[in-house]
């Protein structure tokens, strides 16, 4: 087992973060040695809930770090303005995810063997190092980036936010092995730890900007996938109340037949947050109602495949008039908010499908 991955092991808590048992961390080689302080997540990762609870639908956040918005990113990125267009920047922003994750899921391990724990700090390594593209690429043009120095600076930073130490040459040479083939050479070639270092210090940079201009932020991104299990927890509770799913219980309760696919919808809407993050939807769109777009969509495929047709707009009804802390309520007008999260989600989703048909031509 990689010594990242066990100090991952014995440091990740239930909740996917680093523990604060004040233990410490392993103290890394001093070639490229990383500057990350053991802070404990109580204090690494808090936030004001009361103003998130105080919070409405029409607010410009809570949990949203920025001030971009679906237009924005349609008209005015950096890259639009260098003539990339909307699709094309949607496409290489994918890409660079994906060599994002792919690095982490070397360097962190994929089995399905791990502790939950460990197995959803991953997921939010994951899903960091994918909002860490998307933030850079706001304020960035991607023809004047090398791609593989921004994944590689992302999984850095992703890493970092979670406290789990790691040296930049690990990542490189987990990279270097993932890119063998010949073909590759010049690639891998081009990427250096300095290269590395120099991108993630201005992804720190933005992010530390986007810190001070929400301060009931904490210090680390508010993500989608922090909102998921509140999201499922919803869904669950109102899936009893519709009559299609009430048809495809038979004789079962229905509310204890909800409850019994809550773990499976749960791992799913999980993943799929993470998915949907190598779209623009984490910094565009509020995390919660980004969650809840998952969570719909999560519901809405695991019930097709169980032959159980609720509509997709019956599901999203489940967060109508949802108070619980810490989300925002939203009413009958913020379903608009939500059908938008949803289609652009949707959208990221086959946008990655048709990627993923053409590398198998």
């Amino acid at each position: 087992m990689p010594a990242v991955l066990r100090r991952l092991a014995s440091e990740a808590g239930s909740d996917g973060y680093p523990s604060d048992s004040g233990s410490g961390f392993e103290t890394p080689p001093k070639r490229r040695r990383l500057n990350i302080v053991s802070t404990p997540a109580t204090t690494l990762f808090s936030y004001d809930t009361k103003l998130v609870s105080e919070a409405t639908v029409n607010e410009e956040a809570p949990f949203k770090d920025s001030c971009w918005t679906l237009e924005d990113f349609a008209s005015s990125t950096p890259s639009r303005l260098a003539g990339i267009s909307e699709k094309e920047e949607r496409q290489l922003r994918m890409k660079i995810s994906n060599v994002a994750r792919s690095i982490l899921r070397g360097l962190l391990g994929q089995d399905s063997t791990a502790s939950p724990a460990v197995q959803l700090t991953r997921l939010r390594a994951q899903a960091l190092a994918c909002h860490n593209v998307q933030r850079f690429f706001m304020s960035a043009s991607l023809s004047a980036e090398d791609a593989d120095v921004v994944s590689l600076a992302a999984c850095l930073l992703a890493l970092k936010d979670l406290s789990v130490l790691c040296c930049v040459d690990d990542l490189i040479r987990v990279y270097a092995e993932q890119h063998q083939q010949e073909e590759d050479s010049a690639r891998v070639q081009r990427v250096s730890c300095e290269k590395v270092l120099e991108v993630e210090a201005r992804m720190a940079s933005l992010a530390r900007q986007a810190f001070d201009a929400a301060s009931c932020l904490g210090s680390r991104p508010i993500l989608p996938l922090d909102f998921v299990k509140e999201a499922v927890n919803d869904m669950v509770g109102q899936l009893p109340l519709f009559q299609a799913f009430r048809d495809c219980c038979a004789k079962r309760d229905p509310a204890k037949a909800a409850r019994s696919l809550k773990p499976r919808l749960l791992e799913a809407a999980q993943r799929f947050a993470v998915d949907a993050m190598q779209g623009p939807a984490s910094v565009v769109l509020r995390p919660v109602v980004v969650a809840r777009a998952v969570a719909a969509i999560s519901g809405r495929y695991l019930l097709q495949q169980l032959q159980c047709e609720v509509t997709a707009d019956q599901l999203m009804n489940c967060f109508v008039e949802v108070q619980a802390p810490p989300s925002a309520c939203i009413d009958a007008c913020g379903l608009q908010e939500l059908r938008c999260a949803t289609r652009e989600v949707f959208g990221t989703y086959k946008l990655w499908s048709e990627q993923q048909k053409q590398l198998c031509r």
